[in-house]
């Protein structure tokens, strides 16, 4: 949203990213375990109150500097080296690592991992679709690396207790992680260009959401109608 609302009504957006947060904390599904939804409630934090602009910019990447190291979920060393190396900071992606390797050290990764084979009863057409819908919007607010990284596995042991080829799940999986267009932390270009000032959150957001229902089509009638044909005739 735009800074004109910021302005005039920082204690709502201010105390709805706290609200958000506390709720992400105390409702956040899968059964995550404790420290998974502490994870899960800074990220909903950070991400509050950078797409509401609550905070300045140079306020909302310290937050998971403090509240990392204050919830347990890494010591203080371990979460600044996220911010340490000079290339990072380039990209304005420090702190999106530091909660990136929170969730994944936390469990949260595999949580969703658990929450994709509850769709295996559902058919290969509309199992794909959510894994690339899971994917584009997730690699939103982490790295694309780790996420492909922990949610490999997962969709390969699916892809076999299912008898599918493991390229049939992944294949979407990878390239929906590498098409996050809505926030500056989707990929290093996301972050050049808000980085710039020549656009607003509420541009970004709107026209990153267009683009990632583009390539949700695109990746989704690349696997079913090329990928899947030649997948199924070499096998």
């Amino acid at each position: 949203m735009s800074g004109q609302l910021s302005r005039y009504s920082f204690p709502f957006v201010f105390f709805l990213g706290i609200a958000l947060a506390l709720s992400a904390w105390a409702f956040t599904p899968f059964s995550l375990a404790p420290d998974a939804c502490k994870a899960v409630a800074v990220a909903v934090l950070v991400i509050a109150w950078w797409v509401t602009e609550a905070l300045p910019m140079s306020v909302v990447v310290l937050v998971p500097l403090v509240l990392l190291p204050l919830l347990g979920l890494g010591g203080i060393d371990e979460v600044s080296k996220a911010y340490a190396n000079p290339v990072i900071f380039l990209f304005l992606g420090g702190f999106m690592i530091a909660l990136a390797n929170a969730l994944e050290k936390a469990g949260v990764m595999e949580a969703v991992g658990r929450g994709l084979a509850g769709f295996s009863h559902t058919g290969p057409f509309t199992l794909v679709l959510v894994i690339v819908v899971v994917s584009i919007f997730l690699s939103e607010v982490m790295s694309n690396v780790a996420q492909v990284i922990v949610l490999a596995p997962v969709l390969c042991a699916l892809a076999d207790a299912l008898h599918l080829d493991p390229l049939l799940l992944g294949m979407p999986m990878a390239l929906a992680a590498s098409a996050a267009s809505m926030l500056p932390m989707g990929t290093p270009p996301n972050a050049i260009v808000f980085g710039s000032g020549y656009i607003r959150m509420k541009d970004m957001i709107r026209a990153g959401f267009v683009i990632n229902l583009i390539s949700i089509i695109v990746i989704i009638l690349f696997t079913w109608f090329f990928l899947h044909p030649v997948m199924r005739a070499v096998n």
